[in-house]
């Protein structure tokens, strides 16, 4: 499993408290020296972390001071094994570890990206939740430094005070984003292998979530970013399309079945997600045709994206599909499941709901990339030109189902879910919001009513009992359904 920026930063947290359990022990067989040193490390990386990711310099201004003044005390030159100063040293390592995991987002200097997550990384109030971490710490060193044997060096009585400075206790009220926490390492995994056994519905959906995942970070290398790739990735994006549709089509049927005499809100909103897979799907198609005008098919090795995005169309087939072996092969066809046999109900959809969010996502991030490695491939003459407004236009065209198809998905996520639920996912489902390119003007305009529009929804405290049944009727009216409405799905559309 990756670790994430929130596993060190927790990490840190339990450290912290363990030393500030021995202080409050009346435990006086302690070095003060020990624990001196341990606080000048910990304080010189949380300043490192204020002024670098933390954009902050006033946070990080006490910090540094606070570092220097610890580091003026001498080592007694032996090793300590006090509980304190062992602890402190593990949460100065541990929050080392999360600002190395965050540069691992940028190149060297942070000249560019190196995954979409450096978006949610740069965003202000995800900025906002890092410093008011770096602030909590810095408090709680700053007690347990005011419980430790004084030495008498000139100076060192004023960094408990410079730790609960005011810039400090201000960080540490700042309202943050919990999305930071979701940050993961930014590390290429490698493909997931068919599985030739029959495997659950969650674990065939995180095997989808894994591999879409990895295709994001891929769509930043340049290996895997190439002409050999694009005409590729369009075709496999056109079938993962094709499938995501139908699966939605059926897990429509199915809300529309648990909801019969009841407000429509999930299927509704189902059926914008379907649409919007419909619309990528022909979108898809176009970037297909596009191609054929700059390259002439030929045979390449199968590239690790190219795994990647053949273990995506698998997993979600055999969610689709009664086989389950299937694969896109004829000898493995068979009829598609019945809406009750892939969801009994609505809490069964979350999984498939939130697999797909990542599909749609992924596959957004790579048109983006791929359209712009492409037009800058024709402009160094690496392609022939051909039509490139053609192509250009073709991969625009993907903008918008992408980001609709994400907010009704994310919407529909939340609807399917308990309260309990709602709150745990909500990080995940604002990360994706924010890694998303703003590919047009109105969704840059619409994102931030949208953010809050699913903020509310995730937060929101009424749900129905009944797991078959939808959440209480909400008091804001959705972006996405509007008025209530009693007809059934329309009849899935063959567009491939």
């Amino acid at each position: 499993m990756t670790a994430t920026f929130g596993d060190f930063v927790d990490g840190a947290r339990a450290h912290m408290e363990i030393a500030a359990a021995h202080t409050h022990s009346g435990d006086r067989d302690h070095d003060s020296a020990a624990i001196y040193q341990a606080g000048a490390s910990l304080t010189a990386t949380l300043a490192r972390c204020a002024s670098g990711f933390g954009g902050s310099s006033q946070l990080a201004r006490p910090l540094h001071d606070a570092s220097h003044l610890l580091s003026l005390v001498e080592s007694a030159g032996r090793r300590h094994e006090h509980p304190i100063p062992m602890h402190l040293s593990a949460a100065a390592t541990a929050w080392g570890a999360a600002d190395d995991l965050l540069a691992t987002h940028f190149a060297p200097r942070r000249t560019h990206a190196r995954s979409d997550w450096s978006s949610v990384i740069s965003d202000q109030h995800v900025r906002d939740q890092l410093l008011k971490d770096v602030a909590d710490t810095a408090l709680m060193l700053s007690a347990i430094l005011r419980r430790t044997r004084p030495i008498h060096i000139l100076g060192i009585q004023a960094v408990p005070h410079l730790l609960a400075s005011p810039a400090i206790i201000e960080a540490s009220q700042l309202d943050g984003s919990a999305a930071l926490g979701a940050v993961p390492l930014n590390q290429l995994a490698q493909p997931l292998a068919t599985p030739h056994l029959p495997q659950s519905p969650d674990e065939l959906c995180q095997g989808i979530i894994s591999g879409t995942d990895a295709l994001r970070s891929l769509s930043y290398q340049y290996l895997e970013n190439g002409p050999s790739e694009w005409p590729r990735t369009a075709l496999a994006a056109t079938i993962t399309t094709h499938i995501g549709a139908r699966l939605l089509n059926q897990l429509t049927r199915r809300a529309y079945e648990l909801n019969s005499d009841r407000r429509h809100d999930l299927s509704m909103l189902l059926q914008h997600a379907t649409d919007g897979f419909e619309q990528a799907h022909a979108a898809w198609k176009g970037v297909r045709h596009a191609w054929h005008r700059h390259l002439s098919p030929g045979r390449f090795a199968s590239s690790v994206r190219q795994q990647h995005l053949e273990q995506v169309i698998v997993r979600l087939g055999r969610l689709l599909h009664t086989n389950p072996l299937w694969t896109p092969v004829p000898q493995h066809a068979s009829p598609i499941r019945k809406p009750a046999e892939i969801a009994q109900n609505t809490s069964h959809m979350v999984p498939m709901l939130r697999s797909l969010l990542h599909a749609s996502e992924a596959l957004g991030t790579i048109a983006e990339q791929d359209r712009t490695g492409a037009l800058r491939a024709i402009m160094r003459g690496g392609l022939s030109r051909g039509d490139t407004e053609l192509l250009r236009i073709a991969y625009l065209d993907l903008a918008a189902p992408t980001a609709r198809t994400s907010w009704a998905l994310s919407e529909a996520i939340f609807l399917s879910s308990d309260s309990e639920q709602r709150l745990q996912l909500w990080p995940e489902i604002h990360s994706m919001q924010l890694r998303r390119p703003p590919t047009t003007r109105e969704i840059v305009r619409e994102r931030p009513k949208t953010e809050r529009w699913l903020d509310w929804t995730a937060t929101r405290s009424a749900v129905s009992d009944a797991r078959f049944g939808l959440p209480a009727t909400p008091t804001m009216p959705s972006r996405l359904s509007g008025p209530a409405q009693t007809s059934g799905p329309k009849e899935h559309r063959k567009t491939r």
